[in-house]
């Protein structure tokens, strides 16, 4: 049997197959000729070139928050600082053993003051203290006392002879039933100042301080800030 080739299939038609060619992997129909099987594909041929590139897609969903990052390290040290205000001017005086105070009506005595606290740039005299340097200064008491009568006392801070308005204080003290009197002020005083605790009553009467502490008279001077 002759065999014809799939791929030249002129004699299938010169011969009046009505096949009309031969059909590939089977064999002609009324020619008795067969066709060859399809060979295998040959190989692919190369890639062709790139396209242009597409339109930018529309964003998408922002997404979870990452984790925290680990702490970083601790930075330089700032610059020093400037030195802050401080105290430098300052005394004070007080009583602490028991003693009692004779009135006349209406009649200032100066509260003993026997015991003497630190002191920078301020002096004592008999329970005075004496400034050494003139500006602003805060001034503070307390007096413990004991009457033998019902009484209304006054106690003041009193500086050159004159009582500190700012620094008077006036008070019902119920018979034998101590009373804690106290006071603070600020006033400017200057150097040579006589700075001294005093105490009056209504009519006369004596009274006692109580012991222990019973009276404190303490200053310290304000300064001024520093303007940068």
């Amino acid at each position: 049997m002759n065999v014809y080739n799939f791929y030249d299939q002129s004699n299938c038609y010169a011969d009046g197959c009505e096949c009309g060619g031969c059909c590939e992997n089977s064999e002609c129909c009324n020619c008795g000729r067969c066709c060859d099987v399809c060979p295998i594909p040959g190989p692919c041929g190369p890639i062709g070139p790139e396209g242009p590139q597409g339109p930018q897609g529309a964003a998408g969903p922002i997404g979870l928050t990452g984790a925290t990052g680990a702490r970083g390290s601790q930075g330089p040290c700032g610059p020093k600082g400037e030195i802050g205000d401080r105290i430098e001017v300052y005394g004070g005086l007080y009583n602490d053993c028991a003693a009692k105070i004779c009135f006349d009506a209406l009649a200032e005595k100066v509260i003993p003051l026997e015991k003497a606290l630190s002191t920078s740039d301020v002096h004592y005299k008999k329970d005075t203290i004496v400034i050494e340097e003139s500006g602003a200064y805060e001034v503070n008491y307390s007096v413990y006392v004991n009457s033998c009568k019902n009484a209304v006392l006054t106690t003041a801070v009193c500086v050159d002879g004159k009582l500190v308005p700012s620094a008077t204080i006036m008070m019902y003290v119920p018979k034998e039933i101590p009373e804690v009197m106290t006071g603070s002020t600020i006033i400017d005083l200057k150097k040579g100042d006589c700075v001294q605790l005093v105490m009056r009553s209504n009519f006369p009467l004596t009274v006692t301080l109580g012991g222990g502490v019973d009276a404190i008279l303490t200053v310290k001077e304000l300064k001024k800030k520093h303007r940068r």
